[in-house]
């Protein structure tokens, strides 16, 4: 496969770690190769969700549900990464 991108690493914990709800449900973050980040996550419709002024989901995006202590835990290692 031409141009595929190579995860750096997984930030935080994963849902499958994090998450009890059992299934395949496996809502994740990753920092790729240049620093950008891959969302994986519940997609959902985003005329359910009352965006603010300014914001909007264009031709080409999804909007994606990730719970919190995922995001959390994925956040709480960039923090951690950047002071080192």
């Amino acid at each position: 496969m031409e141009n595929v991108k190579q995860i750096a690493n997984r930030l935080g914990e994963g849902g499958r770690i994090l998450m009890s709800r059992g299934g395949n449900r496996c809502p994740d973050v990753f920092e790729i190769e240049n620093g950008d980040f891959l969302i994986i996550g519940e997609e959902v419709c985003i005329d359910n969700y009352s965006l603010p002024n300014g914001a909007s989901c264009d031709d080409g995006e999804k909007a994606v549900l990730v719970p919190k202590a995922v995001m959390l835990s994925a956040i709480e290692e960039v923090i951690k990464k950047k002071k080192q």
